[in-house]
């Protein structure tokens, strides 16, 4: 895997060897899609940029590729969140090789339930395992965890067949097909 763009453009970034087939990393085509949308601002709040000094959560964060790509393109900040041991020692890595560590913040715990937030986020990533209904759960204890900072972005990942439904105060702004990926890209409306 590489960094698409921004000033880590080219860089690989570490991924497990998984002989399981139970890994999905977002795919090249499907994060440069991704990233195209983010970047042109038409989702951040009053045409702000959204990646420019954003906070960012990677929920089941795996390699860090989604943060990695968010820090390269200028964000500020990223926690990493992840319940395997494995993922997040390839996380650290790739963040190590980037000179990223005092950038962010590596968490072993639940994705669907991570821990209080001691500062909420405007830039959200949710990519769980297809299929397993983790979703609904994971936006409620965001909400509830405090990590939705006002008019944040929350960029799902999931089966191209899932359903979800929001808690009161998510919108969905966009739904997009790659494959057999579906991204739906929300907005925070609500009061946490």
């Amino acid at each position: 895997m590489r960094v698409i763009s921004g000033k880590y453009k080219g860089r690989n970034i570490g991924a497990l060897k998984d002989k399981s087939g139970k890994l999905r990393p977002t795919t090249g085509k499907t994060k440069e899609a991704l990233f195209n949308i983010l970047s042109h601002g038409q989702f951040a709040a009053e045409g702000n940029k959204l990646l420019e000094g954003a906070r960012v959560l990677d929920l089941y964060c795996g390699s860090g590729a989604l943060a990695i790509e968010a820090l390269s393109r200028g964000a500020a900040y990223a926690v990493l969140i992840d319940m395997d041991k494995e993922h997040l020692e390839i996380a650290r890595k790739n963040i190590k090789n980037l000179g990223e560590e005092n950038n962010t913040a590596l968490i072993r715990a639940d994705s669907s339930t991570p821990p209080p937030a001691h500062v909420p986020c405007n830039l959200i990533f949710i990519d769980p395992p297809y299929n397993q209904g983790l979703v609904q759960a994971t936006l409620a204890n965001l909400v509830k965890g405090n990590w939705l900072a006002k008019d944040s972005v929350i960029v799902v990942e999931t089966g191209k067949r899932e359903d979800i439904t929001y808690p009161a105060g998510l919108e969905e702004l966009t739904d997009r097909h790659y494959g057999n990926s579906r991204i739906r890209i929300l907005r925070w409306n609500g009061q946490a």
